[in-house]
């Protein structure tokens, strides 16, 4: 049996102070430590088949060095493609800090789910936390104001009604040049569409916020018609598919429009193969835009629908940037804004 290799056999044979190798093997410390003499450490490391275990290092400095994220519908909210990107983001991100990202789910339909969040937030299960939305109540609320943990609030593009630094994605910059880049013959030809889900947050306010951005670029509000459809089964993993059975049963009303501009990129991908299939050609006979950027998400070598790329995996690294400068003592935690951009393709392409 091989003997246990410590932090002091590394140090002796490194030549330094076991501190020294400590800082060499913490990616938030790395950086203290000469590049020759970290690589040095790292060699004899590599050797002897040695990393610190993480709950020593916990030990040491009282931290967990993990992140927290909460669900409260972890099987829904894995099916949306931008959580996917914006947590690949934050994971990578804290990596880089020598943290990890630990996910836990909420049952919500549980009667006493206030006690269980109370319970796993007082057991300082992390050094900081992220609640998806939907778990925050009056109740949920009194708890997170009792911590000295950082927590913040996935709240995306949700209205902020409790008073808890959010992630928040801002749309007003990428909507802005959009409709710079409509031309003025389209008007009153021109469709907001989008899926009614249980509470139609979202929708209602990247709606809302091409509204109020049509009335500051001084454009008719009745530029744009707005049409919303409900389905049986929700989930934006099935929005495609949903769309198309919409566009189906209401082709005559849609194909009246030069414009749709639909609430996600899988609602304006299944209306668009509607129109396909009926020969009409999308990006020329018909223009469209959604919302997401679902189709770089999912690795389409040739994306076709133009968007607002929420830029969730940019929001991840910002949230962890954020958490680690709050648990460094450099700021106090705020709000994290992600302004989404505009992505012009095939879907939206104006003949000159």
């Amino acid at each position: 049996m091989k003997k246990n290799i410590t932090i002091d056999k590394i140090a002796e044979m490194a030549g330094v102070n076991p501190s020294t190798v400590s800082r060499a093997l913490n990616p938030a410390t790395a950086w203290r430590i000469s590049a020759a003499q970290r690589e040095k450490i790292i060699r004899i490391c590599d050797e002897l088949n040695y990393r610190p275990r993480a709950s020593a290092r916990a030990f040491a400095s009282g931290r967990t060095s993990r992140i927290v994220l909460i669900l409260a519908d972890m099987v829904k909210d894995f099916l949306t493609p931008s959580l996917a990107d914006y947590i690949a983001g934050l994971s990578f991100q804290l990596q880089k800090y020598g943290y990890s990202l630990a996910i836990h789910a909420l049952d919500w339909n549980v009667p006493d789910k206030e006690r269980w969040l109370q319970d796993f937030l007082l057991s300082e299960q992390g050094d900081g936390y992220i609640l998806g939305s939907g778990i925050l109540d009056d109740k949920s609320v009194e708890i997170i104001k009792k911590l000295k943990q950082p927590v913040l609030q996935l709240a995306h593009h949700r209205e902020l009604v409790y008073d808890i630094p959010a992630i928040i994605t801002n749309d007003s910059p990428a909507v802005r040049v959009l409709l710079q880049r409509i031309p003025e013959y389209f008007t009153g030809r021109m469709l907001l569409c989008g899926v009614q889900d249980e509470v139609g947050e979202s929708m209602t306010l990247k709606f809302r916020t091409i509204r109020q951005t049509l009335a500051e670029l001084n454009m008719p509000d009745d530029s744009f018609e707005t049409r919303i459809f409900r389905t049986a089964v929700r989930g934006s993993h099935i929005n495609r598919s949903n769309a198309v059975t919409f566009a189906e049963e209401n082709f005559d009303y849609l194909k009246k429009f030069r414009f749709i501009w639909c609430d996600s990129d899988l609602t304006a991908l299944g209306i668009a193969d509607v129109f396909a299939r009926n020969g009409i050609v999308p990006g020329k006979d018909v223009m469209f835009a959604g919302f997401d950027n679902i189709e770089r998400i999912s690795g389409e070598p040739e994306p076709f629908m133009t968007t607002i790329d929420y830029r969730r995996c940019d929001g991840g690294i910002a949230t962890a940037d954020m958490l680690i400068a709050v648990l460094q003592g450099k700021m106090k935690i705020e709000n994290v804004v992600t302004d989404s951009v505009y992505t012009e393709r095939k879907s939206f392409c104006i003949m000159k």
